[in-house]
């Protein structure tokens, strides 16, 4: 005799963080497009104390049923099959849905056991080629990670064939995913695009904040986007162009620092903090109104030997993009392949500390001397782009496995 489960849904959702007040724009865009083309959906993510055990996100019930063991490989002696057993004999699904590779290894289990269950595959990296950042560890650190990132390949490697659908976050990676992981159909591309519907006034959020941009809103202003590590996403080469561009030129940097004084030191040493507003994290929602006192989005990554950089494709790229804002970015693939359809902004150099601060420099001007041209071809472009386009396409291709299920 069958027992009816707790809970019923089309699609469980895995993923390997807290999702803490829906902090994860892909995976909250998916379960969006999910349910506005009638989809139910559980995610499922990890409990760290934090947050609600069960909760409700974006109209998708969440449940933080996962132990931060997982991430340990002792996680591979019983854990995971124990999890699997929890989440199938509890929750009625037809798609497990399994974001990055840790998830699809759970969603893998629950295929094996289950035939009929469809799997997602959502790569948001790409593992093959991800590097590990740890010079500053010990050397007993340095080999249990990299022992553990071996076996996390492998396994993805073995595994990754078994998904129905892949998805990933750009066109270089989808070659790569496809040739490594002997996938059986082509990955879809859904690219990390925001779409910035709302437009709350940045006063609401913070005067001080509002108050400190309308004293730069008629200088020709950059604007960065991100985090900001030291020696990992160019801003060197940033601040060192902004001291030998025109004194009305301010920068707006949105975002943590993260270099523990690096930067500070830099625009202290270069005598530009005036021209330097920080802007701590905050909501995305704010960006709309924030960017409306830039000229120019900047994306100064600087290119690494590992094949994870040089195919990104960054987030704070498209939160320019879709801000109509020219922008000034390296000339890593996927970026230059988007600026040279759209003719959107100007290209500098990856490689080249140096160069690539002289490029900003020339890039600035450039723009500024063709603002017009620039401008309207950077609002053509967020007019053309849209994840929910391509979120659309795997969408149709789901419905179609499931109506012949």
């Amino acid at each position: 005799m069958s027992t009816e489960k707790k809970y019923k849904t089309n699609v469980l959702m895995l993923l390997d963080h807290n999702f803490e007040n829906g902090n994860d724009y892909r995976v909250l865009r998916s379960i969006k497009a999910l349910k506005n083309q009638g989809f139910d959906v559980i995610l499922i993510c990890v409990q760290n104390g934090k947050v609600p055990k069960e909760e409700e996100i974006a109209g998708a019930k969440v449940l933080r049923w996962i132990d931060p063991l997982l991430f340990r490989p002792k996680s591979m002696l019983g854990y995971r099959e124990n999890l699997i057993k929890k989440l199938s004999s509890e929750i009625e699904f037809e798609v497990v849905y399994g974001n990055d590779h840790r998830m699809l290894d759970l969603g893998y289990r629950i295929k094996k056991n289950n035939p009929s269950k469809i799997l997602v595959y959502d790569s948001h990296e790409f593992l093959q080629g991800y590097h590990l950042d740890l010079k500053n560890e010990p050397i007993s650190i340095k080999i249990k990670a990299n022992i553990w990132r071996w076996i996390e390949q492998r396994r993805e490697r073995k595994i990754g064939k078994f998904a129905d659908f892949t998805l990933t976050v750009n066109y270089s990676l989808a070659v790569l995913i496809h040739y490594c992981l002997d996938l059986k159909v082509q990955p879809f591309i859904v690219r990390n695009i925001p779409e910035f519907i709302e437009k709350p006034e940045i006063r609401e959020y913070s005067e001080k904040v509002f108050n400190e941009l309308e004293k730069i809103k008629h200088g020709r202003n950059l604007i960065m986007f991100g985090f900001y590590y030291k020696g990992l996403n160019g801003f060197e080469s940033l601040l060192k162009a902004l001291k030998d561009l025109p004194e009305d030129v301010h920068l707006t940097q949105v975002g943590k620092d993260k270099s523990k004084g690096y930067y500070d030191e830099l625009v202290k040493e270069y005598n530009i903090k005036h021209r330097v507003l920080k802007i701590d994290h905050l909501p995305q929602k704010y960006l709309k109104s924030i960017s409306e006192y830039a000229k120019i989005g900047v994306v100064p990554t600087i290119y690494y030997d590992y094949l994870t950089l040089y195919y990104s494709l960054p987030n704070k790229f498209f939160d320019s993009l879709k801000l109509n804002l020219p922008i000034i970015c390296t000339n890593l693939p996927e970026q230059k392949r988007i600026i040279e359809q759209f003719n959107n902004g100007v290209l500098t150099h990856a490689m080249d500390w140096d160069r690539s601060t002289l490029d900003i420099i020339a890039g600035f001007h450039e723009i500024m001397n063709n603002f017009d041209r620039y401008k309207s071809n950077a609002v053509a472009a967020n007019e053309k782009i849209s994840s929910e386009n391509e979120y659309y396409e795997f969408i149709k291709e789901l419905k179609l496995k499931l109506n012949k299920n």
